[in-house]
């Protein structure tokens, strides 16, 4: 039993990746890693989905420092 698995996805501009609240970014972060595991998996090519999560990843990390330096500056 194997279930079909959409890849479809529109890549998220800098505006929607700003305005993502903490959560979404989270969620986004999560399907995307499955995504890559379930291409992997399809023997199917990851790069796009890979790019994608360095992105949201890399606004979690731009977030996760300034509210290090915003609780540190208190």
């Amino acid at each position: 039993m194997s279930k079909k698995f959409s890849f479809e996805f529109v890549p998220f501009t800098y505006e929607e990746l700003r305005s993502m609240s903490n959560d979404e970014l989270q969620i986004n972060l999560s399907k995307f890693k499955r995504f890559i595991k379930e291409a992997r998996r399809a023997d199917m090519e990851t790069h796009q989905f890979e790019v994608e999560f360095c992105y949201l990843d890399n606004e979690r990390q731009a977030r996760s420092r300034v509210e290090k330096f915003n609780r540190n500056r208190r």
